[in-house]
């Protein structure tokens, strides 16, 4: 597979993110019950409840599917993307009427004072840009958009189990008959991920997508975090607590507080 580089893949507003990733997302791999073992990890983690309302920002926030089970809660959500088509299905969920607000932004350039409880970062949505410098500039943006001792999580994929199992293709169907075709490539100097994506219906080439990845051990994450000030707190396997592992565990929910210390 000769590999296509497009270092910012990310920003195509009708690319590998918008109306055709919904459409191979939501509710087959992004499911609602997936979605709530998630929500409720994180209101157990930070004992979240409806009689203390916090401020939270999602960043990337995607559609808002997250959105739903803070904002019924009564906290005040931020979500940020860059996406017009994933803003506007965030403007349409359950519970918008709440303390909602949608901002389209690069993740990078959160510029705001503190005034954070909670920031997440959630189904590993970092690494896409060229630079490390980059990922770590994201850090730092979150770190000043943070409240002095708030949190920080960073949902990643566990990438040594993925490597050990790496699969350089795989065909998927999707509820409407349509065949989703990927093929990947990981650049091992780089710690970069390359795939490409072929949508096939009624047998016919409809769409072709690529995007890349810099996938971090869970040290690299954690050292970019503490370059900025946070301090690392715990490390999990997946969603129900389990401990973090080389190979048991595809997902690694990582926190970060937000107070300074020296490590």
């Amino acid at each position: 597979m000769t590999t296509e580089k497009n270092p910012e893949w990310w920003k195509d507003q009708d690319g590998f993110f918008g109306p055709e990733y919904s459409r191979q997302y939501r509710g087959t791999i992004l499911t609602t019950g997936r979605t709530m073992v998630e929500t409720d990890f994180i209101k157990r983690l930070f004992g979240l409840s409806h009689t203390d309302p916090k401020h939270i920002l999602d960043v990337p926030c995607g559609y808002g599917r997250h959105m739903e089970a803070f904002l019924s809660d009564y906290h005040h959500v931020t979500g940020v993307d860059l996406n017009d088509h994933f803003l506007t299905e965030a403007r349409q969920g359950r519970y918008t009427w709440q303390k909602l607000d949608l901002i389209k932004a690069d993740m990078r350039d959160i510029l705001w004072k503190p005034r954070f409880d909670i920031a997440l970062n959630l189904f590993t949505a970092l690494g896409y840009f060229e630079s490390d410098a980059d990922d770590k500039q994201f850090f730092a943006s979150v770190y000043g958009a943070l409240k002095p001792g708030g949190k920080f999580l960073v949902d990643y994929i566990n990438r040594d189990r993925l490597i050990r199992n790496f699969q350089p293709r795989d065909r998927r169907t999707l509820p409407d008959g349509s065949v989703i075709l990927t093929e990947r490539e990981y650049d091992i100097l780089a710690g970069r991920m390359y795939e490409h994506r072929t949508t096939i219906e009624d047998g016919k080439i409809v769409r072709k997508v690529s995007n890349s990845v810099r996938y971090y051990a869970p040290c690299d994450l954690i050292n970019m975090a503490r370059r900025v000030g946070f301090e690392f707190e715990a490390a999990y396997g997946d969603f129900t607590e389990q401990p973090l592992g080389s190979d048991e565990f595809v997902s690694e929910p990582l926190t970060m507080d937000s107070k300074r210390a020296i490590l």
